[in-house]
C-alpha cells in the first residue's frame, strides 16, 4: 500500500524533472519506497530512466487541481502538461490547462485555448470568455465579442426558458458573482456536469477580487478620515494601476461614495493625468445601460460627476445627452 504523501513526492519528482533517471528517484527515495513503487505498478523503469504507469494519471490529474488550491499554479500548469504528454485525455485538462494559464496571465495560452472552442459557437464558451474579461483585461477583439454575446443574452428572451443556467449568467453579468456561484452550488446538487465546477471556480476567483475591493476601500476610507491623503493616493494608485478599464471605472464610482468627495476627485484627477489612463465611451455606456437597467439614476449622475470633474468633457456630453430625459427624472 503507498501512502498518498509518498505518491504525492513521486508525482513532483515526475513534474519537476523531464526525464527522471535512476539517479534522481534513489535521491528522494529509499529502496523499500522505489519497490513499492515498482510492485504497485506506479512506475516502471525503461533503459535508465522510469517513466509513470497510465494508471495513476487520474491521481496526477487529481494532484494539479490540488496545486491550483494552493496557489502553485506554474507546478499546476507543468502538472497538467504532464498528464497530456503520457497521454491523458479529457475536457477536463483542456479546462483546467486554461485556469492555470489564466491564474498565470499567459494570455497567449488562454486565448489560444478560446481561438479553438469559439469556433463551436456554445454559449458556455462565450460566458467562461466573458468571467475572464472581468479577472483579466482582453485584446480589444476578444471584449468586443464579450459585449456582443452580453447584449444578445440579455435580449433574447428565449434563454430563460432554454438555457439552464440563465439566472447564474444573469447575476454574474450583473457582477453579483456571490449570487451566481451560490445558485450554480444549488443548481450542482442535482446535475453534476463538470463544467459547473470549472464555472463555479472562475465565479470564487472574482469574489476573492471583490473580498479584496472592499479591504482596499476601507482602508482608503480610513486615510481620508485620518487626513493622510498621501496615504490615501498611494493606495488608490496601487490598486487602480492593477486593474483594467471597465473595472477602473467601477472603482472610481465605489471611491465617490467615501467621505470627502472632493479630496476624492482630486487624487484621482491627479493619478489620471500623470498616468494617462484612458477611459472609452464603450465602457462608460456599458455602466450607464446597467444602472438603467436597474433604476440606478444615482449612478448616472455619479458617473457624470466623475467625468465632469476629471475633464472628460466630450465623453460626458455624449452620454448627459443621451440620458438626458433620465437625468431629468432623478
Amino acid at each position: 500500500m503507498i501512502k498518498q504523501t509518498e505518491l504525492k513526492s513521486l508525482f513532483s519528482v515526475f513534474i519537476d524533472n523531464e526525464v527522471v533517471t535512476e539517479e534522481i528517484i534513489i535521491k528522494n527515495f529509499n529502496g523499500s519506497q522505489i519497490s513499492n513503487f515498482l510492485k504497485e505498478g506506479v512506475i516502471s523503469k525503461f533503459g535508465y530512466a522510469y517513466i509513470l504507469k497510465r494508471a495513476y494519471l487520474e491521481q496526477l490529474f487529481n494532484y494539479g487541481k490540488s496545486l491550483i488550491v494552493s496557489k502553485e499554479y506554474n507546478k499546476a500548469l507543468k502538472c497538467y502538461n504532464l498528464c497530456k504528454k503520457l497521454g491523458y485525455e479529457s475536457q477536463k485538462l483542456d479546462l483546467q490547462i486554461f485556469l492555470a494559464n489564466v491564474k498565470l496571465k499567459n494570455m497567449d495560452e488562454y486565448l489560444n485555448f478560446f481561438n479553438e472552442k469559439l469556433k463551436k459557437r456554445g454559449n458556455t464558451i462565450y460566458f467562461y470568455l466573458y468571467l475572464v474579461s472581468c479577472i483579466i483585461e482582453l485584446p480589444e477583439n476578444y471584449q468586443k465579442i464579450v459585449e456582443k454575446y452580453i447584449y444578445k443574452y440579455r435580449i433574447d428572451t428565449s434563454n430563460s426558458q432554454e438555457d439552464k443556467l440563465y439566472e447564474v449568467k444573469i447575476a454574474a453579468i450583473d457582477y453579483k458573482f456571490n449570487l451566481a456561484a451560490t445558485l450554480l452550488k444549488e443548481f450542482y446538487k442535482t446535475d453534476h456536469d463538470w463544467k459547473h465546477n470549472f464555472t463555479l471556480t472562475l465565479l470564487l476567483e472574482l469574489m476573492k477580487q471583490a473580498e479584496e475591493k472592499t479591504y482596499t476601500l476601507s482602508k482608503i476610507k480610513t486615510c481620508l478620515k485620518d487626513q493622510d491623503n498621501i496615504a490615501a493616493e498611494t493606495l488608490i494608485r496601487g490598486y487602480l494601476l492593477n486593474k483594467h478599464k471597465i473595472e477602473y471605472l467601477s472603482i472610481l464610482l465605489d471611491l465617490l461614495k467615501l467621505d470627502l468627495y472632493s479630496t476624492i476627485i482630486n487624487i484621482l484627477t491627479n493619478i489620471e493625468n500623470e498616468e494617462q489612463i484612458d477611459i472609452n465611451l464603450s465602457e462608460i455606456d456599458n455602466l450607464v445601460n446597467k444602472a438603467v437597467n436597474e433604476k440606478n439614476y444615482y449612478l448616472i449622475k455619479s458617473i457624470v460627476k466623475i467625468l465632469n470633474k476629471m475633464n472628460e468633457m466630450n465623453l460626458t456630453s455624449i452620454v448627459s445627452t443621451k440620458y438626458e430625459n433620465i437625468l431629468k427624472l432623478s
